[in-house]
């Protein structure tokens, strides 16, 4: 006979080879006792049984028998062995009266789990290994009207987020996928002092670069906007989305305008009229209207209004221009450059 589940092998047979005086104590009795001896096979190179010598001491060793049960599903499902994937076919080698398996039956969409064949009612049941066998999951259509409800993942800016809608039998209606967001953009990132708050508008785009409705993110505006320096507008995702995304944007100062630009000798004089709340002036200039190679004169008086320029070359035409800075702690701010002006030293 073969073990269960193994590939081991015994045999069982009758023997009349111990003398009954042995069990009487009496050696004048005759004949032998009958006894049913059990013996374990084994196999040569060839596959032929080896010569069995019978004992009196039985198996020794320890034996372990194993069970296999296959568990099938009908058409409408399939079943599903712990946490595996749900498969139309699942056999389970069990110790015999010992480990557990936990097997499931899983539906398809527009169906129900009904029954087991020797049955069980669960669609999830857990069995210990009794003897070899086959159970058969059956499944039927759903016939109750499905009340769905709705459940969100939320999408954030780095993994996928899906809304699912879903009835308490289990049958799933849909599933959608929520792109993660790919990028919050500002209107403006720099704005112009001119002693009035700012705050750009904020757009929110997905990874496949659609706009995401303001109703799932809000934002929140910093104080003191309305001074020169760098503020943080922070934009707090909601609804099918989560995350929060943190944006900078400046405020510069204003810029200065030239009033008038006159040629000295080997230079110029520039003239501009002062602008408040500053910390200085720039002044930039360079035969070329590129401004390449242009060289750079900083004016650190904010109420100065006139700067003269010298050691340039003669009868030499230069374009000039200017912008105003604003110091705030280490952090330097300038205004944008102004229109050119022309001018040809003396």
């Amino acid at each position: 006979m073969k073990l269960p589940g193994t590939e081991e092998y015994y045999i069982a047979y009758a023997s009349f080879g111990t003398p009954l005086s042995d069990y009487v104590g009496d050696k004048n009795v005759k004949g032998c006792h009958r006894e049913v001896c059990l013996e374990k096979v084994s196999f040569d190179a060839a596959g032929y049984i080896k010569k069995i010598t019978p004992t009196h001491k039985g198996i020794q060793e320890a034996v372990t028998a194993n069970v296999q049960v296959v568990y099938k599903a009908e058409a409408g499902g399939k079943v599903r062995a712990g946490n595996g994937a749900a498969q139309a076919e699942v056999t389970a080698y069990l110790t015999y009266q010992g480990t557990k398996t936990t097997i499931t039956a899983v539906p398809d969409n527009g169906k129900v789990f009904d029954r087991w064949s020797d049955g069980v009612k669960t669609a999830a049941r857990t069995d210990i290994g009794a003897k070899d066998t086959t159970v058969t999951a059956y499944f039927k259509n759903n016939t109750h009207a499905h009340a769905y409800t709705k459940s969100v993942t939320p999408a954030t800016t780095k993994k996928d987020g899906k809304i699912v809608m879903k009835c308490a039998c289990g049958h799933v209606k849909s599933t959608s996928v929520i792109p993660p967001i790919k990028s919050v953009k500002l209107s403006a990132e720099t704005f112009t002092y001119n002693n009035k708050a700012k705050m750009p508008q904020v757009t929110v785009y997905d990874k496949n670069s659609r706009k995401v409705s303001a109703a799932y993110y809000s934002v929140t505006k910093p104080s003191g906007r309305k001074k020169i320096g760098t503020y943080k507008a922070t934009v707090k995702l909601k609804g099918n989305y989560s995350g929060t995304v943190t944006k900078k944007f400046k405020i510069v100062p204003a810029g200065a305008k030239f009033t008038k630009v006159t040629a000295v000798k080997k230079g110029f004089t520039a003239k501009w009229k002062k602008k408040t709340g500053v910390s200085g002036y720039e002044l930039q200039y360079s035969t070329s209207k590129k401004f390449t190679k242009a060289k750079i004169k900083k004016v650190k008086k904010a109420k100065a209004a006139s700067q003269k320029i010298t050691k340039l070359k003669a009868k030499k035409k230069y374009y000039v221009r200017i912008r105003t800075y604003k110091m705030v702690g280490k952090q330097k701010y300038v205004s944008s450059w102004s229109k050119p002006k022309t001018v040809r030293t003396k």
